[in-house]
């Protein structure tokens, strides 16, 4: 029904001729101020990209890559500790626990650094990617990439949702952890076997400049 109106009005509208200027200029408004969001949008990401590329320039090898998953123990015992003693049951893992502002924080912090964590890692991973010759190759790294990507993203959506409410499930926490964590073996074992090839000044451009 609406290809149908829309259809008449344009043919009344060419008849008339009254019409047809004020399409064309509109269509057109619309087209350039998306080829400007597009452009602001590339803009900031390759400015985004220089700084960190600059402010990454002397810092260690393992500060460059993921590493806030390690602290997961850290902080399950903080919060295990900031828990009632009542609340301490045998099924930690899939409790819904409310925490106080702190620990609350605490785990925000943490979940920030994961996400930190993951960006990384997807982002060196989608440049081998990018680079890699052999379809076949290509396919399989893709494919991994894919099963990493999307429980991540909805075990995030769910721990925001949970943190929104302001309650932590521990064992939530440890899946999205061990997702983290999974990402970052990936990774370390790419640039491990590009090492073992010989390609350093490769490693230390996915590792700095990707």
């Amino acid at each position: 029904m609406r290809v149908t109106i829309c259809e008449s009005i344009w043919y009344r509208h060419n008849k008339d001729g009254h019409y047809v200027m004020w399409f064309q200029p509109t269509f057109s408004l619309i087209l350039a101020a998306a080829l400007l969001y597009v452009t602001f949008v590339y803009l900031k990401q390759q400015s985004a990209r220089e700084r960190r590329i600059k402010t990454q320039r002397d810092l260690p090898r393992e500060q460059l890559l993921a590493h806030h998953y390690t602290s997961f123990v850290e902080v399950e015992n903080k919060l295990w500790a900031a828990t009632a003693e009542g609340a301490r049951t045998a099924n930690w893992d899939t409790a819904r626990i409310e925490f106080r502002s702190a620990e609350l924080q605490l785990v925000r912090k943490y979940v920030r650094g994961l996400q930190e964590d993951f960006a990384i890692g997807n982002r060196i991973f989608a440049v081998v990617i990018g680079h890699s010759a052999e379809v076949k190759m290509l396919r399989q790294l893709e494919w991994q990439r894919i099963k990493i990507e999307f429980p991540y993203y909805v075990w995030h959506r769910l721990i925001c949702f949970r943190l929104w409410m302001g309650q932590v499930s521990p064992g939530e926490l440890r899946r999205l952890t061990e997702i983290v964590a999974t990402l970052a073996y990936e990774v370390r074992s790419m640039l491990n076997v590009f090492e073992r090839g010989g390609n350093v000044d490769f490693v230390e451009y996915l590792v700095r400049k990707s």
